[in-house]
């Protein structure tokens, strides 16, 4: 039953992490319902969400080479930050910062609102402007959020990026993917290696993250853009309130 909770958790954080960045309403409450204490749970979660990332690369390749050279620069500031943020977890109290998570959401929510209620104008690859020291920034602040915290960061970084990006929500959901994949391959490599993980665990939730992860880009090309933010927004409102109940 453990394993089968485990796989069943997995497959449905895998989806809400790969289409909404929101794996921790689902990984981490299980987690704790499991026995584990917060801190743990959020290591063994961010370990498991590694399977998430490589599902939803599977699935959504191509889109991810098509902005290739905006991921890359995003992925190496982050993986900058979420060494930072991972030390900061291990050694750092995280009861001083920890309240300040349900209105970091909240502000995802309120800038997917806003997202979702602009007028569409999409532009081509060749035509979109880049501010690649603003990404790098973005990135490099998202990497220590993952490294420190973990929940929800895939979400602000959808947010952030809709926000100051041209692209459609597949697109920018597929750059939050690889973004946030690297920079929790990194982080667990650096908690593993200063504390006892349990194998297990994350061998089964990431099995059932593995699969979430694939789904969930596969599910979101057949919804149009707004209702997908709107819904998205609604989803981190939800998450926002559980965490403000929780503190």
């Amino acid at each position: 039953m453990f394993i089968g909770i485990l796989v069943l958790a997995g497959i449905v954080a895998g989806i809400f992490a790969s289409v909404a960045g929101m794996a921790s309403i689902v990984a981490y409450p299980v987690l704790i319902f499991l026995g584990y204490p917060p801190i743990m749970a959020n290591i063994l979660s961010t370990g498991s969400l590694v399977f998430s990332g490589v599902g939803s690369i599977f699935s959504s390749y191509s889109l991810i080479r098509k902005n290739f050279k905006i991921a890359i620069t995003i992925i190496i500031s982050a993986l900058g930050g979420g060494v930072l943020g991972s030390y900061l977890l291990l050694y750092l109290p995280k009861d001083n910062f920890e309240h300040l998570v349900p209105y970091f959401i909240l502000l995802s929510a309120m800038l997917l609102f806003i997202s979702g209620r602009m007028p569409s104008k999409i532009a081509t690859n060749n035509n979109v402007k880049i501010n690649y020291p603003l990404l790098l920034l973005v990135g490099f602040l998202i990497g220590i959020y993952i490294g420190y915290f973990g929940s929800g960061a895939g979400l602000m970084l959808v947010s952030i990026l809709l926000m100051i990006l041209n692209l459609p929500f597949v697109e920018v959901n597929a750059i939050k993917n690889i973004s946030t994949l690297a920079t929790n391959i990194l982080s667990f490599i650096i908690y593993q290696s200063s504390v006892a993980i349990d194998w297990r665990t994350v061998v089964f939730l990431g099995l059932g993250m593995f699969i979430g992860g694939y789904l969930g880009p596969k599910l979101i090309l057949y919804f149009p853009d707004r209702k997908l933010k709107i819904f998205i927004a609604v989803c981190a409102l939800l998450l926002a309130i559980y965490l403000f109940l929780n503190n």
